[in-house]
């Protein structure tokens, strides 16, 4: 096995974990040929093959390896496409899962899960696993649709009946225990509901995507009323109130990302904090006003800063997340978390 990538990155106390797609951007289609994966980088496109990979991996070690698949990202008619995509992700599991398994025994493979929202191809790709037999312990769901603008999943509650179905078909015997991965980015009203279908783990790239817009996060994740039994109640109007923002084109965002788009003009004498009370290092230094300067003279330092904040931001949320499973009050918290992203 060859020199481990957490090593080469100084991190070697974290798990690393290799992507074949980067999903902070839209999937691009009709570009493989035969059994070869196309991926896309700045250098444009490169077609992957089983050897390729297989290549690559021996000489760099990561932890955790999602097998190569073919999917699609948006709405596709044709069964006939999804099929064909799947047929490619299917000879990549067979390679991985049969006569390439014993030379990563160091290395999980994660089984991509695709079929797009064509239950019918999902259940013959399920099928399939089941009768090989294929042993891992995570899986990752591919081609939900994604909204064009945010990149993120359009509805994650369109894909429930789905996802459970498919769990169930690759649920064996003393199997229970595998992790789901959560393939998009995702705002936090959506991993909540995603919690709640069975996902374990987040790819962690929606702040780089609101990033690199020029947008800071100004949701909240933390409310002492959440943690009290009483919040749940019908009769309880603090359970029911959204939050209030700072200004009216804020309160209008309420009903969208909760981001605040720091390219717009109206920052250029704000001289407050990217979010009130947020404790990270980009808002105890710099104003809103200092950030939109940066954007507006395009200094690569704007993103390094909403990046600090946003990634800080979206990490204690998840930090938060995992103690309402853990102390007993998640319902609270996704009722708080949803009511502040509710569509009217």
């Amino acid at each position: 096995m060859g020199k481990s990538f957490g090593n080469f990155i100084a991190m070697k106390d974290y798990i690393t974990y290799l992507s074949v797609h980067d999903n902070s951007k839209s999937y691009q289609n009709g570009f493989n040929e035969g059994k070869k994966i196309a991926i896309w980088s700045k250098r444009g496109k490169t077609l992957i093959s089983s050897d390729i990979f297989d290549e690559f991996i021996k000489n760099v070690h990561f932890d955790i390896v999602e097998c190569p698949y073919d999917d699609f990202d948006g709405s596709v008619e044709s069964k006939k496409q999804i099929r064909k995509a799947m047929e490619r992700t299917k000879s990549f599991v067979d390679w991985f899962f049969g006569d390439q398994r014993e030379k990563f025994r160091n290395t999980e493979i994660i089984m991509p899960l695709v079929g797009n929202n064509d239950l019918e191809n999902r259940k013959y790709f399920t099928e399939h696993l089941k009768n090989s037999n294929y042993k891992f312990k995570g899986s990752i769901y591919h081609g939900f649709e994604r909204d064009k603008s945010s990149l993120t999943i359009t509805d994650v509650q369109k894909y429930k009946k789905l996802i459970q179905i498919v769990d169930n078909d690759i649920t064996m015997d003393g199997d229970e225990n595998k992790f789901k991965i959560f393939s998009l980015p995702a705002r936090p009203d959506q991993v909540v509901e995603a919690v709640e279908l069975g996902f374990d783990i987040f790819t962690g790239t929606y702040p780089y995507v609101i990033t690199k817009k020029g947008y800071a996060t100004i949701f909240e994740f933390e409310n002492d009323l959440i943690k009290k039994p009483q919040y749940e109640s019908d009769d309880d109007e603090v359970s029911k109130k959204r939050i209030k923002l700072d200004d009216t084109e804020s309160e209008k965002l309420n009903k969208e990302d909760l981001v605040i788009n720091l390219n717009d003009k109206k920052f250029s004498e704000d001289f407050g904090p990217l979010k009130k009370n947020c404790t990270c290092y980009s808002c105890k230094n710099f104003t809103r006003a200092y950030i939109y300067h940066l954007l507006f003279t395009k200094e690569i330092s704007a993103h390094t800063i909403l990046m600090i904040h946003n990634i800080s931001n979206y990490f204690e949320f998840f930090e938060e997340l995992r103690n309402s499973i853990e102390n007993d009050y998640f319902n609270n918290f996704k009722k708080f978390v949803l009511n502040q992203f509710k569509r009217e």
